[in-house]
């Protein structure tokens, strides 16, 4: 039996993956709306897995948390619990080197299988004698940026974006030239800093379309677009349908 938390900010979901896990005969020590209760939990209790879902309330996403609770717990199995399947997003995850990925709406057969295959894998396992998380032997590689860089970068941008985010000042708050952030972002993240700001605002506004009824000329000024025409440009380019279509999906 293992020991489950859930970090999902919707409670339906995380209350059918609770009953799904429980039926399955494991335990839920507890459900997490956002990052801070998240920590929370795993410093208060004995974790074996966490079920995360990207898009959380709180200062860090999922992907971020992820990076976060491996450095409490380095033998905590992540299996990411997400709608989101862009390339960006998918970049990023797979860079904190989950034990799995579930697509909603799942199944109890989907998290059967991701749950089995997560407990069976033990790549997170840390070498015999070493001491050190797979998180931190991650931010000793020199082509890479460290967790607090990348923790302080991606709260940076998730409040700057209604204006323009010059490379230089992501540089400058990791303290590095721009050809040098540069590489170590594009390393990191497996796209560019232009890459990874566009796509976060895409995501907002995703979330902007689905969850308020802003005008799409308000949601293109709040991410930061310089006209709605440039906003549905670049929205359609990246989803593949307009910000108004998206709305009404």
């Amino acid at each position: 039996m293992a020991r489950a938390l859930i970090i999902e900010d919707n409670i339906i979901i995380a209350r059918d993956l609770q009953a799904i896990l429980v039926h399955l005969n494991h335990e839920v020590v507890g459900i997490a709306n956002n990052s801070t209760r998240a920590e929370t939990l795993l410093e208060d209790e004995d974790v074996d897995i966490a079920f995360v879902d990207i898009r959380i309330d709180g200062e860090k996403d999922g992907v971020s948390l992820a990076y976060f609770l491996r450095e409490i717990n380095p033998l905590l199995k992540i299996v990411f619990v997400t709608s989101q399947t862009d390339s960006p997003t998918i970049e990023r995850v797979s860079s904190v080197k989950p034990n799995g990925f579930i697509l909603k709406p799942f199944t109890e057969d989907s998290i059967y299988t991701a749950l089995t295959l997560a407990l069976a894998d033990d790549r997170q396992l840390p070498e015999a004698g070493s001491g050190q998380s797979s998180l931190v032997k991650a931010s000793e590689q020199a082509n890479k940026l460290d967790y607090e860089t990348i923790s302080s970068l991606e709260n940076y941008i998730q409040k700057q974006l209604n204006r323009d985010i010059s490379l230089k000042e992501l540089a400058d708050l990791a303290n590095m030239s721009e050809s040098h952030f540069s590489r170590k972002f594009k390393s990191s993240y497996g796209l560019s800093p232009y890459q990874y700001v566009l796509n976060e605002r895409i995501n907002e506004a995703k979330r902007l379309l689905r969850n308020t009824h802003y005008s799409l000329s308000d949601i293109a000024d709040m991410v930061g677009f310089s006209s709605q025409a440039h906003f549905n440009s670049v929205f359609k380019k990246t989803v593949g349908i307009t910000p108004l279509k998206y709305r009404k999906v």
